[in-house]
């Protein structure tokens, strides 16, 4: 079950600012904002007795979009993700381990003191990319929605990407980690 959820989630999340764009239809817009909460809702269930009360958030800013029709505050979920990603990552670097240190450590259980250093630094550049994201966004929440759609839909991915490969080029042929 959870499988199938979070398989939704990352599929509805990547279409999401296509399905906004192409949707115009009220009603099966609220309907989409409800299936989402539902969505976000089941994930939480499911994954108790942890505490992820970020998919209760989500649930919540989605069944508030769908119970009161506040369309224009869906255009807000893509700074919500960055947002909660950033504190997610933030947080990291007053842990023991950074996100991406525990990511490291999947593969390379025995991290030396210099790859650990790495990490951390690994962290404060997604950190920077997760506020470029929220500020460009935010930006673009003001200006026409094909810009918003673009970005959100199309660059902000790309962009992503070049960050990760860029990451792993530096990884393994300048500093040969």
């Amino acid at each position: 079950m959870k499988k199938i959820i979070n398989g939704l989630l990352i599929i509805i999340m990547i279409a999401y600012p296509f399905i906004l764009y192409f949707n115009h239809s009220p009603l099966t817009r609220r309907a989409f904002f409800l299936v989402l909460a539902c969505l976000y809702l089941s994930k939480f269930i499911v994954a108790l007795p942890e505490k992820p009360y970020r998919n209760l958030v989500l649930a919540g800013f989605f069944f508030l979009i769908f119970a009161f029709n506040l369309s224009a505050l869906a255009y807000w979920y893509p700074i919500i993700i960055s947002s909660l990603l950033l504190i997610i990552f933030a947080q990291s670097l007053w842990s023991e381990q950074t996100v991406i240190e525990k990511i490291a450590r999947f593969r390379h259980p025995d991290l030396p003191p210099e790859a650990v250093h790495y990490t951390r630094q690994v962290t404060k550049v997604w950190i920077g990319f997760f506020l470029f994201n929220i500020l460009i966004t935010a930006i673009l929440l003001h200006t026409h929605l094909t810009w918003w759609t673009l970005y959100t839909g199309v660059i902000a991915y790309i962009l992503m990407g070049i960050l990760f490969i860029g990451e792993w080029l530096y990884r393994k042929y300048i500093i040969k980690v």
